[in-house]
């Protein structure tokens, strides 16, 4: 009570006591606090509410990180399997081509055994010539 006089005396002022108005005013300013307590416990549910909605998208964020986390290791091994598959392809591109080479060459050689002609095959980079002489 000593509180709430010393709170209003400081409001209102020192010439409070005595006057009949100041029960009134004690009244008034009772409920006015009243209020305003009223109004910052609605305020803290607010802000409790807030809280909870902050901390589930919080929560939804971090689930849909993982599962983000997860989609790109799946993504950089589907990657490295691609290029382990087009390195082997090319591998094959170029048993592939000297087989042909080589096909060639023995169809050229058996086409012309009477001339008795000779066949070499070289790599330049990544292409395989025959050269027949």
């Amino acid at each position: 009570m000593h509180d709430e006089y010393n709170s209003l005396k400081t409001k209102y002022g020192e010439d409070i006591i005595g006057h009949p108005q100041s029960e009134i005013d004690t009244s008034v300013a009772k409920k006015k606090l009243a209020f305003e307590n009223n109004e910052k416990e609605k305020q803290a549910a607010e802000f409790i509410i807030a809280n909870k909605e902050l901390a589930f998208q919080n929560n939804e964020k971090d689930k849909r990180a993982a599962k983000l986390i997860l989609a790109n290791k799946k993504l950089v091994f589907q990657n490295a399997e691609k290029q382990k598959r087009a390195a082997e392809l090319i591998l094959d591109s170029k048993e592939l081509d000297f087989q042909i080479c080589e096909f060639k060459y023995l169809k050229h050689v058996n086409d012309i055994t009477y001339n008795k002609c000779y066949a070499t095959i070289y790599y330049k980079g990544d292409s395989i010539f025959v050269k027949i002489s």
